[in-house]
């Protein structure tokens, strides 16, 4: 298991990152997520509400409120 890394830090845009615009993440995109944040402490930002953002990454658990 990879060793966690304390103090970084990797932010990710939402739309046309880690989602297609307006969509939701895809499988492949989620599992690649948890992964990384076994590593690092991970962020989203976007120009959308916390209520879209929360539609788009909520179900694949990269999302906690």
């Amino acid at each position: 298991m990879a060793v966690r890394k304390p103090g970084l830090i990797a932010l990710f845009d939402v739309d046309g990152t880690l989602t297609a615009p307006r969509k939701v993440a895809t499988p492949k995109m989620s599992e690649f997520m948890k992964e990384l944040k076994k590593v690092v402490t991970v962020g989203v930002v976007g120009g959308s509400d916390l209520t879209k953002i929360s539609e788009q990454l909520g179900k694949s658990g990269l999302l906690q409120l």
